[in-house]
């Protein structure tokens, strides 16, 4: 302990479908186990922040509360129930069970008649424990400090009874209406009640299909590299040149005709490649055509044609990964 970990793939939930929610989907996720401390909460807002960066998103705060303990949730609750039950009388069905079963799961209701009627009601911060009021001081201290802005939002109890103290979600002045991006929150108790030790930990998990809707990024092509050999006898050539432009540009696309159909198909292949990225609206100055033919191989050389423009010009290989990249960037 600690223990830092993440994960990419398909989840499942038992619930009603909704629009944008599906019963099969594909999430990320990220966890830390084993820190009871605020310093847990502000490495993993922070890391988060950098993600979220890194893919455009800009104007991010924090919409940031504390639910306590489980007994702060059920002094809570009472104290929730009781404000709403007067004011309840126009609920519907499924309202009505929230209010009867978990009242807390109200804050989560789009009802303007439910909205009203939570309108000045109890805020779990009254609630807290000195502990978890010293707790929630503390994280608010370091995300000041590391420069993570954030906002108090007392209606923000997260719909699983197993948060215990900070939960979270972020928010984007970009995406308009305070939309939220994701959400986490701490879950002390939970690997306990699933029968294995008493660990600290938390997290947060956002949907790939949600984070592909808001995202500001742009998918590039995959094809961004199309190294073509001039016969099957330069294939050999063409494929170490696929590892040098690999080398020279990482994260890159690079694929090799392994065909070895020839220029003039493999051009045709390239010229599809960029009609379909054309299509899709994507970042089509990237896309490249290197040729690989006798001539090349025995001049020591490469062809390079960019596909947006239809220039070509040939070079020294040894001047490969900085022609490429300047390619790429012109």
């Amino acid at each position: 302990m600690p223990l830092r970990l993440y994960y990419i793939g398909p989840q499942f939930r038992y619930e009603r479908p909704q629009a944008g929610r599906f019963r099969e989907f594909s999430q990320i996720g990220v966890e830390l186990f084993g820190i009871a401390g605020p310093a847990a909460e502000a490495e993993v807002l922070e890391m988060l922040f950098d993600f979220l960066r890194a893919l455009g998103f800009r104007a991010l705060s924090v919409s940031l509360n504390s639910v306590g303990t489980a007994a702060t949730r059920t002094a809570f609750g009472e104290a929730l129930r009781a404000h709403v039950l007067p004011r309840s009388t126009a609920f519907g069905d499924d309202d009505l069970r929230k209010l009867a079963e978990n009242p807390l799961r109200l804050f989560d209701s789009k009802d303007p008649v439910v909205r009203a009627a939570l309108e000045g009601a109890p805020r779990t911060v009254d609630f807290l424990d000195v502990a978890s009021r010293r707790h929630h001081d503390e994280v608010r201290g370091l995300f000041a400090d590391a420069g993570i802005p954030f906002a108090e939002n007392p209606a923000l109890v997260r719909g699983l009874d197993y948060y215990t103290r900070t939960v979270f979600e972020i928010v984007s002045e970009d995406l308009g209406a305070q939309d939220a991006i994701l959400g986490g929150g701490r879950y002390d108790g939970l690997v306990e009640s699933l029968g294995g030790p008493s660990v600290p930990a938390i997290g947060f998990a956002i949907g790939e299909d949600r984070l592909l809707q808001v995202a500001p990024f742009r998918l590039s092509p995959r094809a961004c590299v199309l190294v073509l050999p001039q016969r099957t006898d330069d294939l050999a050539e063409a494929v170490r040149v696929a590892r040098e432009i690999r080398a020279a540009l990482p994260g890159g696309c690079v694929e090799v005709d392994l065909s070895a159909r020839g220029i003039k198909k493999g051009l045709a292949r390239a010229s599809a490649l960029f009609d379909e990225a054309e299509a899709r609206g994507l970042d089509k100055k990237g896309m490249l055509a290197v040729l690989v033919g006798e001539r090349e191989r025995a001049d020591g050389a490469v062809t390079v044609k960019r596909l947006a423009t239809g220039e070509q010009e040939t070079f020294p290989r040894s001047e490969l990964a900085e022609r490429l990249g300047a390619a790429r960037e012109a």
